[in-house]
């Protein structure tokens, strides 16, 4: 039986955590791609980050095949819509071509992290341009009750529920948060809500058809917490698109 060779574009490295059961089926090849581990606080966020999500990797190795890429030094955590421009998107094409991947896979456009957003549009306009499959889940985003509150694992949107080894997808979380110890503070509120979900709630895929450069619930929760403004955020988005429909990559 031939392997689904897929390629994951993420923000983070930690953000796999959110796609466990897709990378942990066996009959499948991976490449990780991460964005960015810079943090511009932090002038060791690169070397700690990358650690991490290699023996994250070594970890999933033992279940699945995985690679694991880093783009860039020069994206930083927290302004990947800033950061990455019109060369990028471009080298970025190239990599996936490379890989030969059936699916690209990626977190949902859903205004919980600026970050993901920004990977999900890479994503989404790559595989437009190579005709692959797309596969969207849900990272986190904001309440509608709630709005500076969180909900993980809920796509605003449900496309196709996913069948998967809860068991094997605990414990495999589990492994990857003790891995992944600088975001410890991440951690503490969202690693309840992931094991719970993973444990007891169906997943659910997100539905990818239509690129909307919007909160798909109307709660923008990274400007919610302040960490960047929806307005600008989507400006910088609308560049890339319009590169994108205006060379051939």
């Amino acid at each position: 039986m031939n392997k689904t060779r897929r390629v994951f574009i993420f923000a983070h490295c930690d953000d796999e955590l959110f796609c466990l059961p897709l990378l942990l089926e066996k009959n499948s090849e991976n490449t990780l791609i991460f964005l960015t581990s810079s943090d511009r606080n932090n002038a060791n966020a690169p070397k700690v980050r990358q650690e991490e999500a290699l023996k994250a990797s070594e970890y999933l190795n033992s279940i699945t095949t995985i690679k694991t890429l880093f783009y860039k030094a020069e994206i930083y955590d927290g302004t990947v819509h800033d950061d990455l421009n019109d060369f990028d998107l471009c080298e970025l094409s190239k990599i996936v071509r490379e890989e030969n991947p059936d699916e690209l896979v990626t977190l949902s456009y859903e205004a919980g992290h600026q970050d993901h957003d920004t990977a999900y549009l890479i994503t989404h306009l790559i595989a437009r341009d190579q005709s692959l499959v797309l596969r969207c889940f849900s990272g986190y985003r904001g309440s509608i009750l709630f709005p500076r509150f969180f909900t993980a694992l809920k796509p605003a949107h449900k496309f196709k529920r996913v069948k998967f080894n809860r068991i094997l997808t605990v414990l495999s979380a589990l492994q990857l948060m003790m891995i992944y110890r600088s975001q410890v503070k991440t951690w503490i509120g969202l690693a309840p809500v992931l094991l719970v979900k993973y444990a007891f709630f169906p997943l659910w895929e997100s539905r990818n058809e239509v690129l909307l450069l919007a909160s798909p619930n109307g709660v923008c929760f990274y400007e919610n917490r302040g960490r960047a403004k929806q307005s600008e955020v989507i400006r910088s988005h609308q560049r890339l698109i319009t590169h994108f429909n205006s060379k051939n990559l």
